[in-house]
């Protein structure tokens, strides 16, 4: 994959986002449900979980969710950005050439 189209995380999908962060970024496990709810506009609630390693063990856990699928990818590439992952993936490549 170019890795210009990886870090276009405005232009992909939800699902190809998640299928990112575990295949390239090293997530262990990302996880999305939907529930029915019936107190927010949509009527429906996306939760996506989001793990590193193992957690009891110095794992991480994280959490992003919302009414709508825009509105969770937006907090979903928040996330990814609060984490580095753009730089640190783009510092390894540039490492493994040398």
């Amino acid at each position: 994959m170019d890795l210009e189209k990886i870090y276009d995380w405005e232009n992909l999908a939800l699902s190809s986002i998640i299928t990112l962060m575990v295949k390239w970024f090293n997530f262990d496990r990302v996880e999305m449900t939907t529930t029915g709810r019936v107190a927010v506009e949509s009527g429906i609630w996306f939760d996506i979980t989001i793990i590193r390693g193992e957690i009891g063990k110095g794992g991480n856990q994280w959490g992003v969710s919302g009414q709508r699928t825009d509105i969770v990818k937006r907090r979903l590439i928040e996330f990814l950005d609060s984490q580095n992952v753009r730089a640190d993936f783009i510092k390894s490549r540039m490492g493994e050439g040398e």
